[in-house]
């Protein structure tokens, strides 16, 4: 029974040593579980063997047996017999099988155990290997993640500058938009004007040539010649005689060869009476051919009045501000202001241009500020003053307070008519005093000037751009 108690205390600690003892090789945890089962089943036959009395010896198969003569026999020592071990229970076998089955149920878990250690061995490198994709596809992630967020940051930024420029591209438009609509407003406004001024003159190129045609009528056919006045302003009436000369358009050489020929024809037919230069509406010209005027004028023996019924400009203005006697009505416009010219050449020869231009200019102005009691200095001052762009306008009385015309009349009396006889002044065609208009590619109507030869410059006042120097 001790015996029993000793081999089933060394089959338990075989059984627990491996959990004890921490990791093992795999040789030596099969061999503890194969000599724990060995140990067990041994315990289990002894423990048979003690409850089966002792038998005779019987001869092993295909053996006859052997006959031993009494006589032969010594007899045995009488030995004590030792003490019999009392034959296990059912309780006590049961119990050895349990101890059986735990046995095998522990190299059971042993050998699971050591199935899980290799299987965790080899899976180790491999969850090993699948911590650092993680770990690596987590950084990525989280790089990605940072590189969307800067890339919506600066999505959302160009957007708000698109909007911005969006905004401002708009009002951009809107603006050129209503700027243009304003510009197509102010040149249909200005194209109108021109279209009155148009109108305007046309009708006074009809009246010129009105007037050329009656130069041919008999006195018989108008009535009773009527007397000259040497002094034609009477009771603010002006009576103009037939001793009159058109003036009217722009100042060209054509226009000066017209005027002058007839100052000198009327000059030469009576020295003693008044001749008239009647200014219906001239925007000024060429300077030269504005002197080439005032010197007839000046050089005439017969007095030269100038008579201003509507507007005269410029050269016009300056002309009608060299005449001994000048006359306008209360509402008609007179305009003074600098002269303008394009030079062209090499620099010494638009030197040499511009140095005549000024001469001639500062001859006529000079003249005209010292009749209104200024010098020039102060005349071209206030010329400013009146007008930021020195355009100085003046209505009848504001001319003649500055000594631009010497009367302001209310009517004009025209008793002129030309006498059908040998003293009858040239009845050479009116001068194209305004050429034909014509038409730019933007359908802005135009007047083509002249060109004037070389030292000559305009003299006009044309704001709106109505003419233009010709080839």
């Amino acid at each position: 029974m001790n015996s029993f108690k000793f081999f089933l205390t060394v089959a338990s600690a075989l059984a627990v040593a491996p959990f004890l003892a921490g990791q093992e090789t795999d040789a030596v945890s099969e061999n503890i579980v194969e000599d724990e089962a060995t140990v067990v089943e041994a315990q289990v036959e002894m423990a048979a063997e003690e409850a089966v009395p002792a038998e005779e010896a019987v001869p092993a198969e295909g053996e006859a047996p052997v006959a031993v003569p009494a006589e032969n026999v010594a007899p045995a020592p009488q030995v004590p017999e030792p003490p019999k071990s009392p034959a296990p229970t059912p309780e006590q076998r049961k119990q050895l099988e349990i101890r059986l089955l735990n046995a095998r149920k522990a190299l059971l878990d042993a050998e699971l155990g050591l199935a899980r250690a290799r299987v965790a061995e080899s899976l180790a490198p491999r969850n090993a290997e699948r911590a650092r994709l993680e770990t690596e596809t987590a950084l990525r992630m989280a790089r990605s993640a940072a590189k969307l967020s800067e890339i919506d940051a600066e999505k959302r930024k160009l957007d708000a500058v698109a909007a911005r420029d969006k905004a401002r591209d708009d009002l951009a438009l809107l603006e050129r938009g209503n700027a243009l609509r304003a510009a197509d407003l102010d040149f249909k406004i200005t194209r109108a004007k021109q279209e009155l001024t148009l109108a305007h003159c046309s009708q006074e190129i009809e009246k010129v040539k009105t007037a050329e045609q009656l130069r041919g009528l008999t006195p018989g056919a108008l009535g009773a010649q009527k007397p000259y006045r040497k002094d034609p302003l009477e009771n603010g009436k002006l009576y103009i005689s037939d001793r009159r000369v058109e003036f009217n358009g722009v100042v060209t050489p054509e226009l000066a060869e017209y005027v002058t020929e007839r100052i000198y024809f009327y000059n030469n037919q009576n020295s003693e009476y008044p001749i008239f230069l009647v200014i219906d509406s001239s925007p000024g010209g060429s300077i030269a051919a504005g002197y080439q005027i005032i010197k007839a004028m000046e050089s005439s023996k017969a007095p030269v009045y100038v008579v201003v019924k509507s507007y005269a400009a410029s050269m016009a203005a300056m002309i009608t501000a060299s005449a001994e006697r000048s006359f306008c009505y209360k509402d008609s416009v007179l305009l003074q202001h600098q002269p303008s010219t394009g030079v062209k050449g090499n620099l010494t020869q638009m030197t040499e241009q511009l140095k005549l231009v000024t001469e001639w200019s500062r001859y006529i102005n000079d003249k005209l500020a010292a009749k209104m009691g200024l010098s020039y200095e102060d005349y071209v001052k206030e010329m400013y003053k009146n007008n930021s762009q020195g355009d100085w306008t003046e209505f009848g009385e504001g001319a003649k307070k500055w000594n631009w015309v010497t009367d302001v009349v209310d009517t004009i009396d025209e008793a002129s008519f030309v006498r059908a006889d040998r003293n009858v002044a040239p009845n050479n065609p009116p001068v194209v005093i305004i050429r034909q208009h014509k038409v730019d590619e933007r359908g802005k109507p135009y007047f083509e000037l002249p060109t004037l030869p070389a030292g000559d410059a305009w003299m006009i006042y044309d704001p709106n751009n109505l003419y233009r120097i010709g080839a």
